[in-house]
């Protein structure tokens, strides 16, 4: 959400600075997108350091996913972005990953 609302400030500023005709707005553009770039990054940052303590407690979390998930893919995907703070593609990944290794394991005690 952060990102749109900067993307659109940019637009705006870009479009009322040059109707204006000076060339100091391009300073207030380049700043905006600094910003909007910096944020990017920051959420990007915070993304791999999620995942990252997420695969270095993997089996706690598969037991904790073994526990708690219910079988709805919407459902459990809102509960693993919930519980370990990652973003939508690593938890489709995490979902994913952990129904091939659950159908491994069911598939080995038959």
């Amino acid at each position: 959400m952060m990102k749109a609302v900067l993307a659109a400030a940019s637009c705006l500023l870009l479009f009322a600075f040059y109707r204006k005709g000076g060339n100091g707005s391009l300073y207030y553009f380049l700043i905006v997108s600094a910003v909007f770039f910096a944020v990017g990054r920051l959420e990007e940052y915070g993304n791999r350091k999620a995942v990252a303590s997420f695969h270095a407690r993997k089996e706690a979390a598969y037991l904790w996913m073994g526990q708690n998930l219910t079988g709805n893919r919407i459902a459990d995907l809102k509960l693993i972005r919930k519980q370990f703070a990652l973003p939508m593609a690593a938890a489709v990944e995490v979902l994913d990953e952990y129904r091939k290794t659950e159908g491994r394991q069911s598939g080995k005690a038959v």
